[in-house]
């Protein structure tokens, strides 16, 4: 019927709470599998204040003595622990005694695959990693043990979708220009939201790399800057994925250089200009249902978002 686990390991990171109430806790799970390790989401206020956190660390291949861990079991049976799956590791931060078996073919000196570390930061300073690893033994599908589900919630988040699944590591034998890898956001309130790369590896210096936002029918070249939007609260599963070109990029047209949005945040109560690339905007203009000019914005702030304050009546604009 299947293997018994997901194949995939994870290693809490807690980071706050202040309770000993298990329903309290706040923090996640760091994620190692065959593709590689990602950390733990993390929470950067609560990084930056407190003198005696650190930033999570990402897992090792090997699994330190007395270190706990869960699994998610597919299906019935019996999971196997034996002392043929133990080596002596001294302990070197990461490293120290247990897991061998398959995962010696990915150790860290030998592994030779491409990986895309994309990171991703929320309007409420929550911080995720996900990894991409481009690897021959796998498929664009959900491979066993390649592909790390995403098994918690936080109250934001960003994650690769695989058949509508949400996942955390993902692995796939596609690297050609015409890979599309879909991500998915949850937001719990409106704010600027960001996403870049954390880090390469082993992926040429001449590797494009974009950020597709469909919504704004804008490519982003991740390696040049960082993309940040102002998301209202909700699920975005089908806007951003991510892509190392298509045929709208042999040629990147006006269109596509001067997408502009504008939103409304009911959280702050005013309007957002969603500008990625600066273009020069003069003015804003609020209408109402009549037609009727009721605010005009004339002085605007040249920046890949801005923000403005709205004062009216109940009504349509």
């Amino acid at each position: 019927t299947g293997p018994t686990i997901s194949g995939t390991l994870y290693f809490w990171n807690h980071y706050g709470g202040n309770s000993h109430a298990a329903q309290n806790y706040q923090g996640g799970y760091a994620t190692y599998n065959f593709s590689g390790e990602v950390a733990a989401a993390s929470k950067g206020s609560i990084l930056e204040n407190n003198i005696n956190m650190i930033a999570p660390e990402k897992p090792g291949q090997y699994i330190p003595v007395g270190q706990g861990f869960f699994v998610i079991g597919k299906n019935g049976g019996t999971i196997n622990f034996n002392n043929g799956q133990r080596i002596y590791k001294q302990e070197e931060g990461s490293n120290s005694v247990f897991m061998r078996g398959m995962v010696d073919n990915f150790s860290k000196s030998a592994d030779n695959r491409m990986k895309f570390r994309i990171g991703y930061s929320s309007t409420n300073t929550i911080n995720r990693q996900l990894l991409l690893t481009i690897d021959s033994n796998t498929t664009s599908d959900i491979d066993w043990a390649y592909d790390g589900e995403l098994n918690e919630t936080q109250i934001d988040d960003m994650f690769w979708l695989i058949n509508d699944e949400e996942f955390v590591i993902q692995a796939s034998n596609n690297a050609e220009i015409s890979a599309v890898y879909p991500l998915g956001v949850k937001i719990s309130s409106d704010g600027l939201n960001t996403i870049n790369i954390d880090d390469l590896e082993n992926v040429p210096d001449n590797f494009n790399i974009y950020l597709h936002d469909k919504v704004l029918n804008l490519y982003h070249d991740l390696r040049q800057s960082d993309y940040s939007v102002f998301l209202n609260t909700g699920e975005y599963l089908n806007r951003f994925e991510v892509t190392f070109g298509s045929d709208e990029l042999l040629g990147i047209d006006d269109h596509s250089n001067q997408s502009i949005d504008i939103l409304y945040s009911s959280d702050i109560n005013q309007l957002v200009l969603i500008n990625p690339n600066q273009i020069d905007v003069t003015s804003i203009v609020l209408f109402n249902m009549l037609g009727q000019s009721v605010t005009t914005y004339n002085t605007i702030i040249r920046s890949s978002h801005s923000e403005y304050d709205v004062n009216l009546s109940a009504g349509t604009y």
